[in-house]
């Protein structure tokens, strides 16, 4: 199971890794469909990596939340295809994702797994995660903060060692 630092649990994310039979991979999409903006890019990286890109029809996905068997064959080839497209996009790895998973086994999951509080749909999130600005964006802020002082507090992953200014700023900021 793959997760972003930006992200928060909401629910057991079991289900993710039970989806998945053994190879296969769990593919979030963040979006009902694609958006013009999104397809350029997706052309761009495709061109970029000399990659025929076949599915313009693919969801989008998000590789900030993800479960795979580490036998995937997905994965080593999305590796290979993000670091031929990586010089020209600053995220090849959910662009060579999106280009090649139709071609691979996988599990499309609802975007409650990975879900966007800008872009999101499912009224029951399991999984919220951070767009755009991160931590600073609206409905994100206050949760995330939350949860990173209840880090902070149990010193979990020896986070005060290496949390430093920057942690005691963001809890300065949690609302009382």
């Amino acid at each position: 199971l793959h997760l972003d630092a930006d992200t928060l649990i909401l629910a057991d994310p079991t289900p993710l890794m039970d989806l998945a039979e053994a190879g296969d991979c769990t593919v979030l999409p963040t979006r009902a469909q694609m958006n013009p903006e999104r397809v350029a890019n997706m052309q761009a990286f495709c061109d970029a990596a000399k990659f025929e890109w076949k599915h313009k029809d693919s969801l989008p996905v998000n590789t900030g939340v993800m479960a795979y068997w580490k036998d995937a064959p997905l994965m080593e080839a999305a590796l290979q295809l993000a670091i031929r497209g990586a010089t020209a996009h600053r995220i090849a790895d959910e662009l060579a994702m999106q280009a090649l998973y139709p071609d691979y086994p996988h599990v499309l999951v609802t975007d409650a797994w990975n879900w966007s509080p800008i872009y999101g749909e499912d009224p029951d999130p399991k999984i919220m995660h951070s767009p755009g600005n991160r931590v600073t964006l609206g409905k994100m802020r206050q949760p995330w903060l939350a949860h990173f002082r209840e880090v902070w507090e149990n010193d979990i992953a020896s986070v005060r060692q290496w949390g430093g200014e920057d942690a005691k700023v963001w809890l300065s900021q949690l609302s009382p």
